[in-house]
């Protein structure tokens, strides 16, 4: 059994879109986690009416208590999961939340971490599972994510880090979704799975964990896949398995101040927890990060970029947000 976990944030419409995708997927061994991180504009409610409003067949939805989510060990014939958190404590605690409760099933194969402004093709999911079926070593998978408003044209196939910087980039992003690949050279050139689409086995997730919550936002997905291929799990690439994302849409559009600091204070929590020889090169780059906020005007972001680098020793462990 796959399970699917789609987390939510202020984006009820995009959710219920990517859900109706999901219905139209050409298996049916799957179930759906949505786990509301404590939206602020009545998400939950939206989401849990229109989908009692769809006819959904035999999709069947339950809603799950917060502090009841651990006593569910197999689920029958409920399709849809339906979990509200009591607070938002960043997207990886978010996803974990679904993640702990697939891991509680006993039916559980597989873990699709899915973003919820995200549409998916419907032969996606037949793909995924194609693939790490056929590759026992394959810990975590990710699919071909596609421009949602220009579908001929790739977002990216994996990522890959600049350790000196501790910046990232998608690996072949702006490429004609009609290029072909091989999936196996892909592997070798990435160094993570881009987070909008994440297939992890279930011997992955009970060997390496779940997400590290310290982030908040940013930098999960590249964790955790440095985790994993510390535990000799590999990073795959299933080029076939087309994802189309709404770019920036979970996050609310562009990077706010709460975002903009997450993205600076997690290279330096990464860096030095993996690649503590690259820190001093990463803690300077970040004086060019502030000037840049200084040309645009951004003052603000600018004291608070300075500001973490100067106190990034002293307040280490604290949150971002």
């Amino acid at each position: 059994m796959i399970y699917i976990v789609v987390l939510n944030w202020n984006g009820a419409i995009d959710t219920i879109n990517c859900v109706k995708s999901l219905m139209d997927l050409n298996v049916s061994d799957y179930k759906i986690i949505i786990v509301d991180n404590c939206s602020m504009d009545n998400s939950y409610d939206t989401i849990k009416e229109n989908l009692n409003s769809l006819y959904i067949a035999d999709k069947s939805i339950i809603e799950v208590k917060y502090e009841d989510r651990n006593k569910y060990k197999t689920l029958e014939n409920d399709k849809i999961i339906l979990i509200q958190s009591p607070q938002n404590n960043g997207y990886a605690s978010g996803n974990n939340i679904g993640i702990e409760f697939a891991l509680n099933q006993e039916n559980m194969k597989y873990v699709w971490v899915l973003n919820n402004d995200t549409e998916v093709d419907k032969e996606a999911l037949t793909h995924l599972i194609s693939k790490c079926d056929s590759d026992k070593s394959i810990g975590i998978c990710g699919s071909r994510l596609v421009y949602f408003a220009d579908r001929e044209m790739q977002q990216g196939l994996g990522g890959v880090h600049n350790k000196w910087l501790c910046t990232t980039k998608n690996y072949e992003m702006g490429r004609l979704v009609s290029k072909k690949y091989d999936d196996e050279v892909i592997s070798n050139d990435i160094d993570y799975i881009i987070g909008a689409s994440m297939f992890f086995s279930r011997e992955c997730l009970e060997t390496v964990g779940l997400m590290n919550e310290e982030y908040f936002l940013y930098y999960e997905e590249l964790d955790i896949c440095l985790r994993a291929k510390a535990k000799n799990f590999k990073l795959g690439i299933c080029s076939e398995s087309l994802v189309y994302h709404k770019i920036g849409a979970s996050t609310d559009g562009g990077k706010s101040m709460m975002a903009d600091l997450c993205s600076i204070k997690n290279r330096l929590v990464i860096t030095e927890r993996f690649y503590p020889q690259y820190y001093w090169t990463v803690w300077l780059s970040l004086f060019v990060v502030a000037f840049n906020r200084a040309r645009r005007g951004e003052f603000n972001k600018m004291k608070r970029c300075l500001n973490v680098m100067f106190n990034f020793k002293r307040n280490k462990g604290s949150k971002c947000h």
